[in-house]
């Protein structure tokens, strides 16, 4: 199907790229690791296929910091916001997020952390061979999920088009 089609909607779920562990840092101000940095960069040549029309990231420094790589490795937003209520937000607010959308974004990317990411893809794709318990995320993992729609009826009728691990 034409990804341009009148109400496709394209949403893209990543998770932090892999953090450092330092003693004395708190956990929102985690910085990535050498290999997360790389991770996030490399998947920036993935996200690249797509133009957002909004992304909406965590403001821990991990995430940040993965969303800035992944723009050094070519992924181009129009808009980039940073709610202080997507550090650490449940499933319950991640897909509220979703279904509340503008219908004017046809694509979007929401940056987070596990367990909200996976558990947000569980509760968006309709039922199947990859959603429920058999689904998760590794650092830096993408999904990509879409649906013919409203943003407020996206939940629990998305389609996984594709899971993208770092390479």
């Amino acid at each position: 199907m034409d990804a341009t089609a009148p109400g496709r909607k394209t949403l893209l779920l990543m998770r932090h790229a892999a953090a450092a562990r330092p003693w004395d840092v708190p956990d929102r101000e985690r910085p990535l690791s050498h290999r997360g940095r790389d991770d996030a960069a490399a998947q920036g040549a993935h996200l690249a296929r797509y133009r957002f029309d909004l992304v909406a990231c965590s403001p821990a420094t991990r995430t940040r910091q993965t969303w800035e790589a992944a723009v050094a490795g070519g992924a181009v937003a129009d808009r980039v916001i940073f709610p202080d209520d997507l550090y650490g937000a449940s499933v319950w607010h991640l897909v509220t997020l979703v279904e509340t959308l503008d219908e004017a974004v046809g694509t979007a990317l929401v940056i987070g952390h596990n367990p909200g990411i996976s558990q947000t893809a569980q509760a968006l794709v309709s039922p199947g061979p990859l959603s429920g318990a058999a689904f998760g995320f590794v650092t830096a993992a993408i999904a990509v999920l879409t649906y013919d729609g409203p943003w407020a009826d996206a939940p629990g009728a998305m389609t996984l088009e594709r899971y993208q691990p770092p390479d």
